[in-house]
């Protein structure tokens, strides 16, 4: 055998695939375009409505012949879309239309709020004469956040949610944090330990600090961190509000008095989080999400929008967790980083806000 016969066969291999593979996928369109075109096996769609996104539509489908739909034209009293489209009667021509065309499918693009009574008597006349309608209005419009239908049972609805809860997505998500919390908790444990008995021997008080936070869709949960402060340390924070730092209803003091001297090092490298990894697995948190807020800073709350916050889950870090400055970091642009996370979530960007978090404890800027 000759040497490196072995790399150029799997070359001309993956090349033959890829060859054949292309070939079949052309192959396999142009026979289906041919099987369609030849023998009518088009569905015919007779569009009702003619505004921007019912043109859209009727682009999208003569873009995309292989899908088998082909557009019989508009019906409406006017060109609202003001594109070059085929209207071929007005709406009240519904019925001869139906009588005289083979149509499988009616598509309505008309606006509820100006056309419910038509489109009822559209539906009623469409059932007389066997024609299916499919409705695709934009019922609300919606400028951030997912649209999905919900169905439960009998009832049909349409759910607006700031994340899609049956997306696949969300599935990974909750797989990576129970992979990654299980995975950091063992790889830590050393360290979790040598941390629990410093700060037992420092004054013999509890190792840990529970505190009530509001969660996903403000439900309470009990966080877990490390104790990094003197026993009875809420009790004290009513005589330290003039002392406030930071501006909105967040409490926060650069040297702040009840941090004990263990507490000053597990907080400078986030040591005193890692029981929260506890939470994640519990799932009242995940791995990257908006910080989980106390309730006294969540009463302080005065506008509305700054609650679309809790339409995820609560997270070890976040956008503004990855900020070198985060601490000097106003609350408005606090929550401005938590809204622009909710808008562009995506796994890819959970997994660089994870990368840029390692480089920020590593850099021991925590406080």
């Amino acid at each position: 055998m000759v040497e490196g016969f072995p790399y150029l066969f799997y070359l001309y291999y993956c090349l033959a695939a890829l060859v054949l593979i292309i070939s079949f996928r052309l192959l396999s369109n142009y026979f289906i375009k041919l099987y369609i075109s030849y023998y009518d096996k088009y569905i015919n769609m007779l569009i009702l409505g003619s505004n921007q996104r019912a043109c859209d539509f009727y682009y999208f489908v003569n873009e995309n012949k292989l899908l088998g739909y082909n557009i019989i034209g508009f019906m409406d009293d006017e060109n609202y879309g003001g594109n070059d489209i085929p209207i071929i009667a007005r709406l009240r021509d519904f019925d001869r239309v139906l009588r005289e065309n083979p149509i499988d499918r009616g598509i309505v693009f008309l606006p509820i709020r100006s056309y419910y009574d038509q489109i009822i008597s559209i539906i009623d006349r469409a059932r007389n004469q066997g024609i299916a309608l499919q409705f695709m209005a934009d019922i609300f419009e919606s400028r951030d956040g997912y649209v999905s239908p919900a169905i439960m049972g009998k009832f049909f609805g349409i759910l607006y949610d700031a994340l899609p809860l049956d997306d696949w997505r969300l599935t990974v998500k909750r797989a990576f944090d129970i992979a990654f919390a299980l995975t950091l908790l063992l790889a830590c444990l050393p360290l979790m330990l040598v941390a629990a008995l410093c700060i037992k021997l420092r004054d013999g008080g509890p190792v840990f600090f529970s505190q009530v936070r509001v969660g996903y869709r403000k439900h309470h949960f009990n966080m877990y961190k490390f104790r990094s402060m003197v026993v009875g340390a809420e009790k004290m924070q009513a005589d330290l509000e003039d002392q406030n730092e930071m501006t909105g209803p967040v409490f926060k003091i650069k040297k702040d008095p009840r941090v004990t001297g263990i507490g000053r090092i597990i907080r400078r490298y986030n040591i005193d989080e890692l029981p929260q990894l506890i939470n994640v697995l519990l799932g009242d948190m995940s791995i990257v999400g908006p910080r989980p807020m106390a309730i006294r800073d969540y009463s302080g709350f005065s506008e509305d929008w700054l609650r679309r916050r809790f339409s995820v889950r609560p997270g070890l870090t976040c956008y503004w967790q990855c900020q070198k400055d985060r601490n000097d970091l106003s609350f408005e642009e606090w929550m401005r980083l938590d809204m622009e996370y909710i808008d562009n979530w995506n796994l890819i960007e959970d997994l660089k806000i994870c990368l840029k978090t390692v480089f920020i404890v590593l850099s021991g800027s925590g406080r």
